[in-house]
């Protein structure tokens, strides 16, 4: 949490729960300085601004240059490039696109013995920035590539794998921060037959933020449509062949 006092304000001194104070001017945040109390008043802020940092409590900082943080930037040749892949399954290539788009900041692609190295080729070629990660469950490994935006991202989740929390995976995935909260366990989920877009990009949904969730999703998909309509007919293809599938399912019950 971030206070922004405008100048001229009057407030209580820095240090408030606990947390000191800092001057964006850079200053010293000594509730006594001349600088900042005003004759006969007390404690004060006078014509500075202040911020008070209440979270986190212990705050780690990375140092990367900025060619590491550059990003993975959408080109209309990425995406024909996505478009064309028959190694790629659609909800990989719709989640590539989200990625490229800005609306991710990492995603899955699926390996097998067969296509490792065919895989990793068209990641290089789309010159996105992954890494192999992987799990195991009763003595069982399982392995995905992971793919980044940067660096510095890919890095975190690399290095963090064993103590990512369901938030920190929720955000870098891209879900809406309340749909993370219900997945978490910590609001009331809510369930309900899909649209083509939450069939692709969505998880969870959260039972008091269903709306605002569902209005993200659309605006992702709504992008989607404007720079690929050929990977959006491909989706809606196989979304109609699952709903379908889901109807016979439903009718042989």
């Amino acid at each position: 949490m971030v206070v922004v006092l405008a100048a001229g304000a009057t407030a209580a001194a820095p240090g408030v729960g606990g947390h000191h104070g800092q001057r964006l001017d850079g200053g010293a945040d000594d509730a006594t300085s001349s600088h900042n109390t005003l004759p006969n008043q007390g404690p004060s802020l006078r014509s500075v601004c202040y911020y008070i940092i209440m979270l986190p409590v212990n705050p780690k900082f990375y140092e990367y240059d900025n060619i590491q943080k550059k990003v993975s930037d959408f080109t209309p040749a990425k995406i024909k490039y996505i478009e064309e892949s028959t190694l790629l399954k659609t909800v990989e290539k719709i989640n590539l696109a989200a990625l490229l788009l800005g609306y991710k900041h990492i995603t899955d692609v699926a390996i097998g013995l067969e296509n490792e190295e065919q895989i990793i080729e068209e990641l290089q070629k789309l010159n996105l920035t992954f890494a192999k990660n992987y799990y195991y469950h009763e003595e069982t490994k399982y392995e995905w590539i992971q793919v980044a935006i940067n660096k510095p991202v890919l890095d975190y989740v690399i290095e963090r794998r064993e103590a990512l929390t369901v938030l920190e995976a929720g955000v870098l995935y891209g879900y809406p921060i309340s749909a993370s909260l219900a997945y978490d366990g910590m609001l009331e989920k809510r369930w309900f037959d899909k649209s083509i877009a939450e069939y692709y990009l969505s998880g969870v949904f959260s039972k008091p933020y269903t709306e605002n969730e569902r209005a993200h999703f659309e605006k992702i998909w709504g992008h989607i449509i404007k720079v690929s309509p050929r990977l959006v007919a491909e989706a809606l293809g196989e979304y109609k062949e699952y709903r379908q599938s889901n109807a016979t399912s439903e009718d042989e019950e």
